[in-house]
């Protein structure tokens, strides 16, 4: 039988149920989200990547949601003159709507942070992540000859909806609900080019991010993330040790 990862943090987890009125929710700083229509033990690569990202989360207590899209393909109906929708844009629009999270980051099952114990927070800070800023994502690696148009004559890059963030403001819904009557494959030359270009950040991930795109990219991905989570677990056990274990000293 077939196991469902719940969807909740480790945070919300670890609250329990009480009785009366439930506490106000206090609200998250980033949320970290992945959509996916794999249960636990379908496939390898989500299987690593789920468990090396919650584990992240937790170490920074940041949320980390992971959304299932368990409907079947022919069930899911399709805009007129669309792609059947992307559970990305739902994903994304779902948590928005609960006014849950200041940031939220969409994540694809082969993005990996390079060290786990840089924080992303910090990250957008060291990449001039401002006010005015909406939504930042990095150049698309698959296709950086994609060019974008803009209204004002000039052009731009296409940029990955694979590492994606998205302030929760007015604004940011509005674009994801735009998004979402047309969701596959028109961000960058329907969607983009209707925004301020200073709504949206360009990241350069460069070492701090790692997207493994190609044909033996999830094979390189799914190693990457096992070797994280090894590491995340040998230095939590020598940390309980330190901590708690039965210490003493040899003269």
């Amino acid at each position: 039988m077939r196991r469902r990862l719940p969807l909740l943090s480790f945070a919300d987890r670890a609250l329990g149920k009480s009785p009366g009125s439930p506490p106000p929710r206090k609200k998250e700083a980033l949320c970290l989200i992945h959509g996916s229509n794999f249960s636990f033990g379908d496939n390898e690569l989500a299987d690593t990547s789920f468990t090396f990202w919650s584990l992240y989360a937790r170490h920074h207590k940041y949320h980390y949601v992971r959304m299932l899209d368990a409907a079947a393909e022919e069930d899911v109906p399709a805009s007129p003159g669309c792609a059947r929708k992307w559970q990305m844009v739902s994903a994304v629009s779902t948590l928005l709507a609960q006014d849950r999270c200041e940031l939220l980051l969409f994540l694809d099952l082969d993005v990996m942070i390079a060290d786990f114990k840089v924080p992303l927070l910090g990250l957008l800070q060291r990449w001039g992540f401002a006010d005015h800023h909406l939504i930042a994502q990095p150049i698309d690696p698959g296709f950086p000859w994609d060019t974008v148009h803009f209204p004002n004559g000039t052009q731009g890059v296409a940029l990955n909806t694979g590492f994606m963030f998205f302030k929760d403001r007015p604004r940011t819904r509005e674009i994801v609900e735009q998004w979402q009557r047309c969701p596959l494959g028109v961000w960058n030359h329907f969607i983009r080019p209707t925004l301020a270009q200073e709504e949206v950040l360009v990241l350069p991930c460069g070492k701090y991010v790692r997207h493994y795109w190609g044909w033996d990219g999830h094979a390189k991905a799914t190693a990457a993330f096992r070797e994280g989570i090894l590491k995340y677990a040998e230095e939590a056990m020598l940390l309980y040790a330190s901590l708690h274990g039965q210490l003493q000293q040899f003269t």
